[in-house]
């Protein structure tokens, strides 16, 4: 208290490159008061302090035994202010230095609370000066006189920590016992002292008397007073403005009337009655807004929101004239060190006693700080008698946080000694000694990993070697299994040949004209059962050559003579039904050309696997159609014959499910009207515009039956569209299809979308073409969706014998293709698994709604058009699902055309033959398969 109440001289400034918390006095301890004689009444700087009204001081009572100072001391405080609790509280003002306000506040109000709970009074930060003075703030602080005594001693070091954290200080701050002195002057003296509430409830406005010569408090409704304050007090805060005067609401209502709260205008007498007006006008308003009160709404007048106020005149307190904080010029001193770079300041608390500083240095610094083994820093503790605590790791600008604790002197001293050997540091010589360390410690490292990877590939090496040595071994087990299975297949096989040689020559030696009967019955269940001993023969023996002979079989064929039939695979070939034997004739086995018996052995036998392949394609529910197109005679008959068009479709399902695929072939011209039919065909010999599509379902078969109704008419209905706005006729008309088929396509999408409204989840791949016809030029218009396929089967005149080459007119749209999977991942999608979004193969279809919504535009319904003009050298036209092309190669099936010159042949011809692949493995085909042939019969 000695040291506070200013008895000392200010300590002069510590010659340091930073500020320091400086001490009081040397000679008083800072933590511990002296004892001093017991006092009539409680003192701040030679002060007593008064309460409300007249004020007598006390007769000192006799003091009480106590076993310690700091007992005996609280004995003395609460004998002094016996008197003063029983009364009303005091309240006092004291100015401040502006920049001070937000440390006395706090974050978050935190300091403004810890006033509350430590020293037990009300402290507020006014947010305006009273005479306009943006250098000062002012504290109002209020309570009973030892809180409020206790309070001065806070604010005062409050201002001491503001002080070290504030740059205009300089490096030379004034002090606790600068500002002890410096709110001890601005206390009032006895008798001086206001109540902390007058009458009515509103708060005394402590302002010099010679500025403030008005003061009117105004009580207003409760309910009026948000309205008085404003959005975040933005209307009080124009009433401030605009009428220079200092505004003050009450927060709490008063004593007298809970209804009601107070309003003080202080400040000259045309200031106060402009903020009066202000008021009177805010009232009036409310009170237009306000229908539930009396008088209240559109209806209520300025006189009776004036009746709602009630006023009172008084005149201010004077308070003495405070010294403004005018900090001093730093001192400038040659020999100091600038260390700003090196050391800053955080924060600073005070807290019962215990002042804690919060400091950052360079790495480099707390390096030294630390010391070996931390010997430094245990050493700076001793000394200093302070905690002090770095944090493990640097902050994001490179610094390091120290935090020092302890009773004010202490933590001065330990202040001083860091800011000493951060002065001593060489941050380059440390940086560079870290960087030598680095570099050792990463050629260690990087020696040790090359060691690692090294051992690593050896071990892999090793690895390897012993995995090939293991495959090397089980392949040659492999090959001696196989080679013993062969030996004892072909021992099996030539057993059963003599079994089957021996059981024909008992047959003819029992009845050498057996051959010449005609039991039919007879020889129709001894076919059937050697045809079915045949195939279970070919099924279970191994991939060898057949080497069995046979001459004929009874009952197949009669034959002239027993001995010598003419030509026993004729007689053969008329007994398979339905032609089987033609087509089976044709693919003779790689495996049984070795010698001439064996060849014909297997073309006996071809007879029970043509029926067997018959009944797995009968099995599958075919549906075989045929049709021809370019019958009709030209518009001028003298004019030449015209190219015709034999049509042979096929479409069947698949093993394990119903047939999702469909297909459409139509007379394009069909579906459009007179007036767009004169216009497209106005430069064409031909009235007929063959249309053809395929749609490979999948998920169900809703969207395929749906497009395959509706796409063709769609199209015709775009391309009318087309042809009545621009106006197009012949060539020009039909150069509009593409556009027509893109606006049919988005027609028909919006239908499977319609369609998945209903719960529908099913899509399809799509193709469709239409051909036309202009000044003798024939023209393909295709547009493909997914991956079916279009291919011109083309004759090469070139070579002999002839064959045909493939011209494709489509390219597949599958998510494993570059292109779209860079399509897909330009709209934000993904290809998983091959898949697009992780669920379709195909990359566009119509329909699967579902998937396309995970990302709009990856799954596309856009058609890829493409135009192929015909050439005489043509042949075939081949439209099929991915039923064919996953499960044949384009050579085979350009093999099969070249082979069956009728469609409708061609089209059974590949789908048998895509069974016969799968029934070589006994499974059967589990994709659905449909087929459009098309011959082009040339004039």
């Amino acid at each position: 208290e000695q040291g506070m109440a200013g008895q000392g001289a200010p300590a002069s400034a510590a010659p340091a490159a930073m500020p320091y918390i400086q001490p009081a006095a040397e000679a008083s301890p800072p933590a511990v008061s002296p004892p001093v004689a017991p006092q009539a009444a409680p003192s701040f700087g030679g002060r007593t302090f008064p309460a409300a009204g007249t004020f007598q001081e006390p007769t000192p009572g006799a003091p009480a035994p106590a076993p310690s100072q700091t007992q005996l001391r609280k004995e003395r405080e609460r004998a002094a202010d016996k008197d003063f609790l029983d009364k009303d509280a005091i309240r006092m003002e004291i100015q401040v230095p502006a920049g001070s306000g937000g440390m006395i506040v706090g974050k978050k109000a935190a300091q403004i609370q810890k006033f509350r709970q430590e020293c037990g009074a009300k402290v507020a930060v006014k947010p305006d000066h009273p005479d306009g003075d943006t250098s000062l703030k002012v504290v109002v602080i209020e309570g009973s006189a030892p809180n409020v005594r206790s309070a001065l001693k806070m604010l005062a070091e409050t201002l001491t920590m503001w002080e070290l954290n504030d740059d205009r200080a300089g490096k030379h701050p004034k002090g606790r016992d600068h500002w002890t002195d410096y709110v001890e002057q601005q206390a009032p003296a006895d008798g001086e002292m206001m109540p902390a509430r007058l009458e009515g409830g509103s708060e005394a406005e402590a302002v010099p008397a010679t500025d403030r010569s008005c003061r009117l408090e105004l009580t207003i409704p409760v309910a009026a007073a948000g309205m008085v304050v404003g959005k975040q007090g933005k209307t009080i805060k124009n009433i401030k403005l605009r009428s220079g005067a200092s505004v003050w609401l009450a927060p709490e209502p008063l004593a007298s009337d809970p209804s009601r709260k107070a309003i003080t205008l202080t400040g000259s007498a045309a200031q106060v009655a402009a903020a009066r007006e202000s008021v009177l006008e805010v009232m009036f308003g409310w009170l237009r807004n306000a229908p539930d009160e009396e008088g209240g709404g559109r209806d209520a007048t300025e006189a009776h929101a004036r009746s709602l106020v009630t006023e009172k005149y008084s005149t201010p307190r004077a308070l003495p004239a405070a010294k403004k904080h005018t900090p001093p010029p730093p001192a400038a001193k040659a020999e100091e060190k600038d260390l700003s770079d090196k050391i800053e300041i955080g924060s600073v608390e005070i807290s019962a006693g215990v002042t804690k500083v919060e400091i950052f240095v360079t790495v480099a610094a707390a390096a030294m700080i630390i010391g070996k083994k931390g010997l430094m820093l245990k050493l700076l503790q001793t000394k200093s008698k302070a905690k002090i605590q770095l944090d493990q790791d640097a902050m994001t600008d490179g610094r390091k946080r120290v935090v020092l604790e302890g009773t004010m002197e202490a933590v001065h001293n330990a202040q001083k000694q860091v800011s000493d050997i951060v002065a001593a540091c060489d941050d380059s010589k440390y940086e560079e000694q870290a960087k030598r360390r680095s570099e050792t410690e990463e050629g260690k490292k990087t020696a040790f990993d090359t060691e690692k990877k090294k051992a690593a590939t050896a071990k892999a090496t090793q690895d390897s070697a012993q995995r090939e040595a293991v495959r090397e071994a089980e392949r040659e087990e492999k090959r001696r299994e196989d080679d013993e299975a062969r030996v004892l297949a072909k021992k099996a096989k030539i057993a059963a040949d003599q079994e089957e040689k021996r059981k024909l020559a008992a047959k003819v030696a029992a009845n050498p004209f057996m051959f010449l009967k005609g039991s039919d019955d007879e020889e129709s269940e001894e076919e059937e059962e050697e045809e079915e001993e045949e195939v279970a023969v070919k099924e279970a023996a191994p991939s060898g050559k057949s080497k069995r002979k046979k001459k004929g079989r009874p009952g197949l064929a009669p034959a002239p003579e027993p001995e010598a039939p003419e030509n026993p695979r004729a007689g053969v070939r008329a007994a398979a039904p339905g032609g089987g034997g033609v087509r089976s004739a044709s693919v003779v086995s790689e495996e049984s050309q070795e010698e001439e018996d064996a060849s014909e052995e297997d073309g006996e036998r071809k007879i029970g696997l043509d029926r067997l392949l018959h009944t797995m394609h009968a099995e599958l529910d075919p549906v075989e159609t045929a049709r021809k197109f370019g019958k009709e005679e030209t518009v001028a008959s003298q004019e030449p014959a015209l190219l015709r068009l034999d049509v042979g479709s096929l479409s069947r399902r698949g093993v394990s499910h119903a047939n999702e695929d469909r297909l459409a072939i139509l007379e394009f011209t069909d579906l459009l009207s007179e007036g767009a039919l004169a216009a497209l065909l106005l430069d064409s010999r031909s009235r007929s515009m063959p249309f053809f599509a395929v749609f490979d379902g999948h998920g169900g078969g809703a969207v395929s039956e749906m497009a395959s109704k509706q796409l063709a008419g769609n199209v015709a209905s775009a391309l009318e569209e087309i042809l009545t706005a621009e106006g197009q006729v012949g060539k020009a008309a039909t150069e509009q299809l593409p556009r027509a088929f893109e606006k049919g396509f988005q027609d028909t999408e919006e239908q499977a979308v319609a369609m998945h409204a209903t719960g529908d989840r099913s899509g399809a791949c799509a193709l469709a073409m239409v051909m036309c016809e202009n000044g003798g030029e024939y023209m393909l218009h295709v547009a493909n969706l997914g991956d079916c396929r279009a291919i011109v089967a083309r004759r090469d005149t070139n070579v002999h014998p002839a064959k045909i080459v493939p011209v494709h007119l489509t390219a597949d749209h599958r998510a494993t293709v570059q292109t779209e999977r860079s399509r897909i991942e330009a709209a934000g999608g993904e290809v998983k698994d091959k898949r697009a979004l992780g669920d379709l193969i195909p990359s566009r279809t119509l329909g699967d709604i579902k998937t396309k919504n995970k990302c709009p535009g990856a799954v596309s319904a856009a058609p890829e058009m493409t135009t192929h003009i015909l050439t005489e050298e043509d042949s075939t036209i081949i439209v099929a699902s991915d039923g064919l092309w996953d499960d044949m190669k384009v050579p085979k099936v350009m093999e099969l055309l070249l082979k069956h010159p009728t469609p409708d042949t061609a089209a059974h011809a590949i789908a048998t033959a895509v069974i016969k692949k799968y029934g070589a493995k006994n499974t059967k085909p589990n994709d659905d398969l449909t087929i459009i042939a098309v011959n082009l019969q040339w004039p």
